[in-house]
């Protein structure tokens, strides 16, 4: 299926080759809104191969709870 899965290992990302985890979530925090393409590489355990598979994702902003304030 062309969604992330656990266990897919990132290739590139716009095209670009990911050199670090860092890099990869510096170009994905920096493209909020806008649908990039992945490519990743993914294990096929009823061939026992790997292959390449892209995705199309469209990173969102997430909002984090702030640990100092508490619900009321």
């Amino acid at each position: 299926s062309r969604v992330l899965r656990e266990g897919d290992r990132l290739l590139s990302i716009a095209g670009q080759p990911v050199t670090s985890p860092s890099q990869a979530a510096d170009v994905i925090a920096g493209a909020v809104g806008v649908p990039l393409s992945v490519t990743v590489a993914r294990f096929d355990p009823t061939q026992a191969t790997e292959t390449t598979v892209d995705v199309q994702l469209r990173p969102r902003q997430r909002r984090l709870a702030d640990p100092l304030i508490t619900p009321e």
